[in-house]
């Protein structure tokens, strides 16, 4: 006489518990199809003057100061503000930070098309872990007046890459720079997370 045998029965969450990894690992491979949404930053305040020593964070409950380029303002250049080391290695001394100032000139109607490209958001597919530091990017009006742009970011929140080529294209038609101001003593240095 055969010996009855016991039927598995699969639950819904047994299925669940079972798709659900390979869903995850799938997207994370690519191989799923990705849903992106795209969103704009508001629009940036207009300023007085740019300032390369200005970090572009914004504290809470203060309204941002970087964003969008608004619409009417016709920038004159670019203003591109980065960390320069001087070239100095840990091992010969303090290293003094400096702020470079790249004051850049051209047609600049490619780069206003580049930050004009919406940002992507994406909650499926994987990132890779490593931060990327951008420059802050000020654009000034004949006036002088200037606003604070924010990059254009794909869905792992680093710059799409038509604002670099954009910038790459105009002439540098100056460069300055600037010491950073050292820390109020006892103080900690401040770390951002990449």
């Amino acid at each position: 006489m055969p010996v009855p045998t016991a039927r598995r029965r699969t639950t819904p969450g047994t299925a669940l518990a079972f798709l659900l990894p390979l869903t995850l690992a799938l997207g994370a491979c690519g191989l799923l199809p990705m849903t992106v949404s795209h969103y704009r930053f508001d629009p940036a305040p207009v300023q007085d003057g740019y300032d390369c020593l200005a970090d572009g964070t914004t504290p809470p409950g203060s309204a941002p100061t970087k964003g969008s380029v608004p619409e009417g303002f016709e920038p004159a250049e670019a203003v591109l503000c980065s960390m320069d080391l001087g070239g100095l290695s840990p091992t010969s001394g303090p290293v003094r930070q400096k702020i470079r100032e790249d004051y850049l000139s051209g047609d600049l109607s490619a780069l206003l098309a580049a930050l004009a490209v919406p940002s992507d958001r994406s909650s499926t597919g994987a990132c890779t872990a490593d931060g990327q530091i951008l420059p802050n990017l000020w654009l000034v009006n004949a006036s002088g007046k200037a606003i604070h742009v924010q990059w254009p970011l794909d869905r792992c929140s680093k710059a799409k890459p038509g604002t670099l080529a954009a910038l790459a294209a105009l002439t540098v038609r100056e460069a300055r720079f600037l010491d950073v101001p050292a820390p109020p003593s006892g103080s900690q240095p401040q770390t951002t997370a990449p």
